[in-house]
């Protein structure tokens, strides 16, 4: 196991109210972005307390990135406020920026050079002297200081990246899809990281496009959509909030195919890949009914499941606008 050592147009839902005693390390208010024509935030708020774990979450081109980099100081503040470790970002953002790790979607360095001479020349940016064996094994690569980047896994060069980014022992990290392109392996090591990091005291900011990897790692979520957050609190409570119906998936028995959409009994359902899915808040009740449906119609059950619903089912229902309600609509409910 690898540990780290210490060290309507409706307003757009609120960010949840500030815990007693806890620090906040970025707040956002009324934050709004536009390109030429296009606006692409529109009065977003958010808050981060110290030691927890944000994830912004949306479809490409909901402004996740232009969010991020609006907070870390890359890019100008149209309107609104933000304030990081207690900063207005318009005036003292070359302040905080050396109290911030930012790992971007795409980092560019010098490949031909090796993990160990790369480390050493990013800690002289931040002019410190680098341990470069105990920052690598650290992070779970200590065997590979002599490896050049470009002959690193795509796992060992995220773990490389994320050790660059926490070289100045930053407040806040922000982490722009970290683990796109990785496989299951790498993408768990990356995880346990990242679970490290924050037992440290490390605050972060996660985009992602992985729901199950913002439900594993983030305590609190918003979800970006048109610009505006349709949804914010945590992963659980959206859950229950947005998504409390539960799915009877019923599998026919080898060669049955089931009869088209429709009502089964008193029970609407709908087929998907050649299963019967039932859409209830009471599954005992929609159990018994369908069921006893199909044995009076003389048709054998293979198998059935109930599933739960999960933080994609709600993404897809606030953001899809081929799927149900509309997301606004959505918000509403």
């Amino acid at each position: 196991m690898l540990t780290l050592k210490p060290r309507r147009r409706t307003p757009p839902p609120a960010a949840p109210a500030a815990v007693p005693g806890a620090e906040t390390v970025i707040r956002v208010r009324d934050l709004r972005k536009s390109y030429g024509p296009h606006e692409v935030l529109k009065g977003v708020s958010l808050e981060l307390k110290a030691g927890k774990i944000l994830g912004v979450l949306g479809s490409n081109g909901a402004g996740k990135t232009t969010l991020l980099e609006t907070i870390e100081g890359l890019r100008r503040i149209g309107h609104g406020s933000v304030e990081v470790l207690g900063h207005d970002m318009r005036k003292d953002y070359k302040r905080v920026q050396r109290r911030l790790g930012i790992q971007l979607q795409k980092t560019a360095m010098f490949r031909n050079l090796t993990v160990a001479q790369t480390l050493r020349m990013y800690g002289r940016l931040y002019g410190r002297t680098v341990d470069v064996p105990a920052s690598l094994e650290r992070f779970g690569i200590g065997e590979h200081g002599q490896k050049l980047l470009q002959q690193l896994s795509g796992g060992q060069f995220q773990r490389f990246s994320l050790c660059l980014a926490t070289l100045n022992d930053p407040r806040i990290l922000f982490l722009d899809e970290p683990t796109t392109g990785l496989d299951p392996y790498a993408r768990r090591m990356l995880w346990e990281l990242i679970r490290a990091l924050r037992a440290g005291g490390t605050s972060l900011v996660i985009t992602t496009h992985y729901l199950d990897e913002a439900e594993a790692l983030c305590d609190e979520v918003a979800i970006l959509h048109g610009g505006e957050f349709v949804a914010y609190g945590r992963p659980r409570d959206l859950v229950e909030r947005l998504g409390a119906e539960k799915t009877l998936v019923i599998e026919l028995g080898e060669g049955v195919a089931p009869p088209a959409s429709g009502t089964l009994g008193a029970l609407d359902y709908r087929v998907v890949d050649g299963q019967i899915h039932i859409l209830t808040e009471d599954v005992h009740a929609a159990l018994k009914g369908a069921l006893g449906a199909l044995e009076q119609a003389g048709i054998r059950v293979a198998n059935l499941n109930i599933r739960t619903p999960s933080l994609e089912d709600v993404f897809i229902r606030l953001t899809s606008t081929h799927i149900g309600t509309p997301a606004t609509a959505a918000a509403r409910r």
